[in-house]
C-alpha cells in the first residue's frame, strides 16, 4: 500500500504541479508556454521595459497611497480601532524598517511581477502582531502536502520553513485559489516582442539611422576592382573625404521607421502591455487616443475596475491571516478610496456637501477630512437635512374644512400667517 501511495503521489505531482510552486526567473507557467529556447523575462528585465514599470507603478503607487485602516464593528456602527495593534501596523508602519507606503507598494509590485505576495508574520509573546516584513517571492517554494500547505524560504542557502500561521500569502487570479499566475511568465512573448522594438530602434538609431552609401556605374567591374573600389571608399567614408572616380556616383539608403510602421507596431505593445495590467492607455503615456472626456471616464474606470479589485484582495487577505477566528466577527481592513478624490477639489467638495445635506456627515467632520480644525459651536456636531426630504405619508395633506392641500408644515405656515394678520388688526 505504501509503495501505491507513492506511485500515485508522484503521478498526481507531476500532472498537477501546482502542489510544489516556485516563484523565480522560470516562472511558474515555463512548463505551459514552452520558452525554454527563448531568453527568460524575469523581474527585473520585465520592469526595465518602460510600458511595464509605467503599469505596475500606476496600480503600486495608486494603492500605496491610499489610507488601510482597523474598522471594529460595534453593532451596526463601524468605528476605528485606533487601539488594535494592527491599526499602526497597517496605517503608519509593518516594521521599524519601512513605512506602510512602502510596504504595500512592494507587495503590489510582487503581486503584479510574481502573481504572488508573501509576508512574514512576527508575533509576541502574547500572539499579536508585532512586525510585518516582506519576502522576497523569488526565494519562496510552496509545498502542499496531504493538505498541509508549507513555505520554504531560501534565505541565502538557509532554507526557513514557515507555517500559514506565519506567513501573509497574498495570491492573484490563478486556477487552484491557492497560487497566483505570473503576469511575466504568462504574457513573456508581448514583453520580449516589445523589448526586440526596443533593440531594433537602438540599433537602428545607433548604426542603422546613419545613410548608408550606395555606389554605382554604367561600367561593368571585376570583382577585384569592387572590392578594392570598397575598401577605399570605406576607408575614405569614415575619414570624412571621399574621392571618386570613373563616372561612380553615390546615393544615401535609408530606412524609415515609419514605412515600416516601426512607430505603429511599438504603439500597439504599449496598448497591450496596458490591456494585460488593465490600465488606461494614457496613464502610461499613450495619448494617441486620448481626448479630455475619454481621459476622465477611463480614469473612474481605473478606480472602479483596477484599483478596487486589487483592495478588495488585499483587504480579504488580511482579514483572513492577521485576525484570529473570534476578532474576524469583529474587526476588519479597509481602504479609502475616497482618498482618490483628493485632486478633485470640486468632486471632493460636491460629495462633502451631498453627505452634509443628507445628514451623514457633519460640518466638523467636514472639516476634519480637510485637516481642518473643528468648531466649537454645538451646531457643528448635529447632522443636518434637506427639508425637501421628508416621508411621502407627509407630502400632502387635506384639511377637510378649508380644503386646503399641502403638508403639515404648509398648514402650520397658513395658520401662523392668519394669525399674524389678526394680531395687526
Amino acid at each position: 500500500m505504501k509503495l501505491t501511495n507513492r506511485i500515485k503521489e508522484s503521478i498526481v505531482s507531476w500532472l498537477y504541479p501546482q502542489t510544489s510552486h516556485t516563484f523565480g526567473n522560470r516562472g511558474d507557467l515555463s512548463i505551459i508556454l514552452g520558452n525554454n529556447a527563448l531568453a527568460p523575462i524575469n523581474s527585473k528585465t520585465a520592469l526595465s521595459n518602460p510600458a511595464v514599470w509605467a503599469s505596475v507603478r500606476a496600480i503600486a503607487e495608486t494603492i500605496a497611497t491610499l489610507p488601510c485602516n482597523v474598522y471594529k464593528k460595534n453593532n451596526d456602527k463601524r468605528e476605528k480601532a485606533t487601539e488594535h495593534p494592527l491599526y499602526n501596523l497597517l496605517h503608519n508602519s509593518p516594521n521599524k524598517i519601512i513605512s506602510s507606503i512602502n510596504f504595500f507598494e512592494s507587495i503590489i509590485t510582487h503581486m503584479l511581477i510574481f502573481g504572488n505576495a508573501f509576508v512574514e508574520i512576527v508575533r509576541k509573546h502574547t500572539l499579536d502582531i508585532e512586525s510585518l516584513n516582506i519576502l522576497d517571492p523569488d526565494k519562496i517554494v510552496i509545498k502542499s502536502i496531504g493538505g498541509t500547505i508549507t513555505y520554504e524560504y531560501n534565505d541565502n542557502g538557509n532554507i526557513i520553513k514557515y507555517s500559514t500561521e506565519n506567513i501573509l500569502h497574498i495570491a492573484g487570479m490563478g486556477l487552484s485559489g491557492l497560487v497566483g499566475f505570473s503576469p511575466i511568465s504568462l504574457f513573456a512573448n508581448d514583453i520580449r516582442t516589445m523589448m526586440s522594438q526596443s533593440d531594433f530602434a537602438l540599433e537602428f538609431f545607433s548604426d542603422g539611422a546613419r545613410k548608408k552609401p550606395v555606389l554605382y556605374t554604367e561600367n561593368k567591374l571585376k570583382s577585384e576592382a569592387k572590392e578594392n573600389l570598397k575598401k577605399t571608399f570605406r576607408d575614405s567614408w569614415t575619414k570624412g573625404i571621399v574621392l571618386l572616380e570613373e563616372g561612380i556616383k553615390v546615393e544615401p539608403m535609408t530606412m524609415a521607421l515609419s514605412d515600416a510602421q516601426f512607430l505603429e507596431s511599438r504603439r500597439f505593445s504599449v496598448e497591450e502591455i496596458a490591456r494585460i495590467f488593465r490600465v488606461p492607455p494614457h496613464m502610461i503615456g499613450e495619448l494617441s487616443h486620448a481626448t479630455f472626456s475619454n481621459i476622465e471616464h477611463q480614469s473612474m474606470s481605473f478606480v472602479r475596475d483596477t484599483i478596487r479589485p486589487w483592495c478588495t484582495r488585499l483587504e480579504k487577505a488580511f482579514d483572513l491571516s492577521l485576525f484570529n477566528v473570534k476578532e474576524r466577527d469583529e474587526y476588519f481592513v479597509k481602504f479609502s478610496l475616497d482618498a482618490l478624490l483628493r485632486g478633485d477639489t470640486n468632486t471632493r467638495q460636491q460629495a462633502y456637501k451631498t453627505q452634509l445635506e443628507n445628514g451623514v456627515l457633519t460640518i466638523n467632520e467636514w472639516r476634519a477630512l480637510e485637516d481642518l480644525p473643528p468648531i466649537q459651536e454645538d451646531y457643528a456636531n448635529d447632522h443636518f437635512i434637506s427639508q425637501q426630504v421628508r416621508p411621502i405619508k407627509t407630502a400632502y395633506m387635506v384639511d377637510e374644512n378649508k380644503n386646503i392641500k399641502g403638508s403639515i408644515n404648509d398648514k402650520k405656515n397658513i395658520n401662523d400667517d392668519n394669525n399674524t394678520d389678526n394680531d395687526i388688526r
